[in-house]
């Protein structure tokens, strides 16, 4: 037993007075009488010194001490028991990123659900969910139910945890001696806070490149925390192209083939399976549409090369089109051929030019030039690789003087005879040297210059979006677009429809209405394009417990206020006492 105020047992000491004032008798008083007689009689009728009624006198001095006692150690507020302990607040912040979504994020609740049953019944709860926009579900909760209520209603969102918002909170927390606990994954937490990793875990994809290039499809894939038997899938159309055990780093080179939607998978050989993914949409091998626009259709060498060209482009949607339908064949089809004179106007698309300097384009004619060889190339342009024009040899060609913009592949001293350029949504490719007046035709020369203006259109059309975008960002085009494209039709995930947004400069930004994974289209035109959104989180890991197991905090469940205060019952013995000594009293009366 403890006394909450001991300083009142002084109070105990009135026990002296109160038997010094019960025991003393008043003095006898001296008479004068005739004869004692009569007295001798009342005297041997009188009580015996220790008879029943002395016994009485001491039974209420008794009543009187004990009352008084009783009283005493009423004041001093005796108790006994286990007092409550001292309140310890427990600030939990949960992770609520895109990262712990699904059975990720229901293992991280039974931990927040077991950090919370190891607190004491007194200990006030506040529970964070830590998401881009944290959010209070429990603020210094006590009661088991309400904090049971709050975890029921969390759920993680489509972006990056915020953690430095908890800074301050997490410093009060600990000023008043409480506890702070993070359950989830980020390398951000604050130091001081304990981090509680979500069990079972076995690796996270932190980082995720793709390059697309011609033929091949190049992935790089950064991992955090790989353990022994994780493996990283790659799939490719639904289909598994690679399997590479987890390291840090992991390099892929896969075949580009038809393209669709390339997926990186974290596999773990032995423990749950996470949702650790990233995805890419990869454009197919492009197979272009090639329309030739030529009076009586193409000419020998130029039927030859093309048919020379069949994996690139598709024979079933190539035609020969009239000029008269110019622009609209240009709606639906890739590249445009045109022989001989250059339609004016010349509507928007891309072409190869196999005519006299396009007087419509901005170019300059000069005077014709008779027998020599090509004098200069462009070395560097995608165009001419492989190109060996030395072996061309000219017997008569149309030079020109370029307009702003363009750019010279082959000259001769009087000017150039072929070009790349674009000008108000028309890209071209300018050969001025005709069949029946140079070699070309005749040289290897010729289906590799087509060849390759054929692939750099297509190179140019398979780059507009980029393969994946991280969760949050704006999408936005990874090369220019066309001076004539003044808007994009896009359509986001979460079935958002169709919105259509401004270009500007070449540029678009476009940031889906709903914050979700998934596929992103943009028409330009008659064309689409397509990347996806990734819950990507850069830098964001999954910690790893030390030792293997989670660091909970100390068990204080059992520390219940057992306490009782006795001081209301010594106050009612004390009265009882009291009431008992006056009926004792009043019963000794003669």
């Amino acid at each position: 037993m403890t006394f909450a105020r001991p300083e009142f047992l002084w109070l105990l000491l009135l026990g002296v007075p109160v038997a010094v004032l019960h025991l003393v008798r008043r003095r006898r008083k001296r008479l004068r009488v005739p004869a004692l007689l009569l007295w001798e009689r009342v005297l041997a009728r009188a009580p015996r010194r220790f008879g029943a009624r002395r016994l009485a006198s001491l039974l209420s001095l008794l009543l009187l001490l004990l009352a008084v006692a009783a009283g005493s150690l009423a004041a001093a507020d005796p108790r006994t028991g286990r007092p409550a302990p001292r309140p310890r607040p427990l600030l939990l912040c949960l992770c609520g990123s895109a990262r712990m979504g699904g059975e990720r994020f229901r293992r991280a609740l039974a931990l927040a659900r077991e950090e919370i049953r190891r607190k004491a019944p007194v200990d006030p709860v506040t529970v964070l969910l830590v998401s881009e926009h944290p959010r209070i579900l429990a603020a210094r909760e006590t009661d088991p139910g309400r904090v049971e209520a709050a975890l029921a209603a969390a759920r993680p969102s489509l972006a990056r945890a915020d953690w430095p918002v908890i800074r301050e909170a997490a410093a009060a927390v600990r000023r008043e001696g409480g506890r702070v606990a993070a359950v989830g994954v980020d390398p951000e937490v604050p130091s001081g806070v304990a981090v509680l990793p979500v069990p079972g875990e076995n690796a996270g994809i932190t980082g995720f490149g793709v390059h697309v290039g011609r033929e091949k499809v190049s992935l790089r894939v950064t991992i955090a925390g790989a353990g022994p038997g994780t493996f990283l899938r790659i799939l490719l159309g639904g289909r598994e192209v690679r399997r590479r055990p987890a390291r840090p780093e992991v390099r892929v080179e896969i075949p580009r083939g038809e393209g669709g939607l390339l997926r990186a998978v974290l596999d773990p050989g032995a423990g749950p399976a996470f949702d650790d993914r990233v995805e890419a949409w990869i454009p197919p091998s492009p197979r272009l549409r090639i329309g030739v626009v030529a009076e009586g259709g193409p000419d020998p060498f130029l039927r030859a090369a093309l048919s020379a060209l069949a994996p690139l482009v598709d024979p079933e949607d190539s035609v020969l089109v009239p000029p008269a339908r110019l622009r609209e064949a240009g709606r639906r089809l890739d590249v445009l051929v045109v022989a001989g004179a250059v339609p004016d106007p010349l509507p928007p698309g891309d072409y190869v030019l196999l005519t006299p300097p396009p007087v419509s384009l901005g170019f300059t004619p000069l005077p014709e030039v008779g027998t020599g060889s090509v004098w200069r190339r462009e070395e560097d342009h995608p165009v001419l690789r492989g190109v060996d024009a030395a072996e061309v040899g000219i017997a008569g060609a149309r030079p020109a003087r370029l307009p702003e913009g363009a750019r010279a592949l082959l000259s001769v001293p009087e000017g150039a005879v072929a070009a790349v350029g674009e000008k108000e949504g028309r890209r071209y490719v300018w050969i001025g040297l005709r069949p029946e007046n140079s070699t070309l035709p005749l040289t290897a020369a010729w289906p590799l210059l087509l060849r390759n203006a054929f692939r750099w259109f297509a190179g140019m059309r398979a780059s507009v979006l980029p393969p994946a975008v991280p969760l949050g960002e704006a999408v936005t085009p990874s090369t220019l677009l066309p001076p004539g494209v003044r808007a994009v039709a896009c359509e986001g995930p979460g079935g958002e429809g169709p919105r259509v947004v401004a270009v500007r400069n070449g540029r678009f930004s476009y940031r889906p209405a709903v914050l979700a994974e998934g596929e992103v289209r943009a028409r330009l035109g008659a064309r689409e394009y397509r990347t996806r959104i990734n819950a990507l989180l850069p830098g964001e890991t999954n910690a790893r417990p030390r030792g293997g197991a989670p660091s909970l905090g100390p068990d204080r469940s059992h520390l219940t206020d057992t306490e009782r205060r006795l001081a209301p019952w010594f106050a009612a013995a004390a009265a009882l006492l009291l009431l008992a000594e006056q009926l004792l009293r009043r019963r000794l009366r003669p």
